[in-house]
């Protein structure tokens, strides 16, 4: 997408979740900036509950050169603690807005006063969206196992059952499938 969309040059791209070998931070000191992108990386809790594994050749490397891309929260979470704070104001860039998926993540780093735009998740940037009157039409439905809510969750699948021929489960990971079976709302496709 950064290539074909935006006519960006990806020079070489690395996991966030491990430390970076010898090999990769020297090949990363000459990158100029660095998105992250389509995930839910942000912590209200860093360093304890990490996704993003940033050890300190990492930090000197990426600081002031991270641009968020269709980026979330990890989880519906307390207030942001003082080494998060600390970490987000050091890594993200202050020059250039970042894009994040929800007004979650939005109200989140406003407390960082980023410039920070709720572009949706990079997943829906493609989609023809059109409102459908045609009941026969499919509709794609998505739920998280880590912030269940049962009766809403429910009333969401057996709306989209009602007003949609057929409904398509996308599940982030097999937890999610297990809590949408628990929900008993008959067939739905995988």
């Amino acid at each position: 997408f950064v290539e074909e969309k935006l006519g960006l040059q990806v020079s070489m791209r690395l996991p966030s979740h491990r430390g970076w070998s010898t090999e990769e931070v020297e090949k990363a000191n000459k990158i100029d900036f660095w998105l992250i992108g389509g995930t839910n990386l942000l912590d209200s809790y860093f360093p304890f509950r990490r996704q993003w594994e940033i050890n300190y050749a990492q930090y000197k490397i990426l600081k002031g050169r991270v641009l968020l891309f269709g980026v979330g929260w990890r989880s519906y979470q307390n207030n942001l603690n003082l080494f998060s704070k600390f970490i987000y104001n050091q890594l993200l860039c202050k020059s250039a807005p970042h894009s994040v998926r929800d007004d979650y993540t939005l109200k989140k780093l406003d407390i960082l006063n980023l410039h920070t735009i709720n572009t949706s998740c990079p997943t829906l940037w493609n989609a023809q969206l059109e409102k459908q009157t045609n009941n026969e039409l499919g509709v794609v439905c998505t739920l998280t196992n880590y912030n269940q809510n049962p009766d809403r969750d429910r009333k969401m699948l057996e709306c989209s059952k009602s007003n949609y021929g057929e409904v398509f489960f996308w599940g982030q990971n097999a937890l999610d499938w297990n809590y949408a079976k628990t929900l008993e709302i008959g067939r739905a496709h995988v």
